[in-house]
C-alpha cells in the first residue's frame, strides 16, 4: 500500500490505483476534471470514496458558505453526471448531516467562548464574529438540508 498527496485533477498515473479517497476536497475543484482524472488513474473496478459538502441548490446560505470556505459546492446530481461521463457508477450514498452538525455546533460554541475572553484584540473579535456568522449559516444549511455532508462511493466500470 502506498499513499501519495497529489493534485487530484493532474495525476499522471494511468490505471495504477485500486481506490482513492477524497475528503472535503472535490468541492474545491471542477467535478468534471476531478472525475476525468480519477477515471484515468484508477483501475477498472476501483472504488472512489468521496466525503464532501454538496448543496441542494444555490441560495443565500450556500453563497455564504462557498464565500467563507472558498469552495464551489456542487449538487449531488452534478457529481453523478460527472461520474457517469467518466464511467463511474454510484454504489453508495449516505447523508451525514446529523453526525457533521455536532462538530460545527461545538465549533460555534468555541467561538462564543473565545469572544467572551477579556484579552482578545479587536481584530480577533472581528475574525471570531465573522467565523461565528459563517458557521451559523453552515449549521442552518445542514439542519434544513440546503447543504449536505455526503459520503459517496463510485466504482469505475
Amino acid at each position: 500500500m502506498r499513499f501519495e498527496l497529489l493534485d487530484a485533477t493532474e495525476i499522471k498515473y494511468v490505471e495504477m490505483f485500486d481506490g482513492a479517497i477524497a475528503i472535503e476536497s472535490p468541492c474545491y475543484m471542477d467535478r468534471m476534471l476531478f472525475f476525468k482524472s480519477m477515471s484515468k488513474t484508477l483501475k477498472k473496478g476501483a472504488r472512489l470514496h468521496i466525503f464532501d459538502w454538496e448543496k441542494k441548490n444555490d441560495n443565500d446560505i450556500t453563497k455564504i458558505v462557498d464565500w467563507h470556505w472558498k469552495t464551489e459546492m456542487g449538487t449531488i446530481s452534478e457529481y453523478d453526471i460527472a461520474a457517469k461521463k467518466f464511467n463511474f457508477v454510484k454504489v453508495k450514498e449516505e447523508i451525514l448531516n446529523d453526525d457533521t452538525l455536532q462538530f460545527w455546533e461545538i465549533a460555534n460554541q468555541w467561538n462564543e467562548l473565545s469572544l467572551s475572553a477579556n484579552s482578545i484584540s479587536n481584530l480577533e473579535v472581528i475574525r471570531l464574529e465573522e467565523s461565528k456568522k459563517c458557521i451559523s449559516a453552515l449549521i442552518d444549511g445542514f439542519r434544513n438540508y440546503e447543504i449536505m455532508s455526503v459520503y459517496q462511493i463510485y466504482q469505475k466500470e
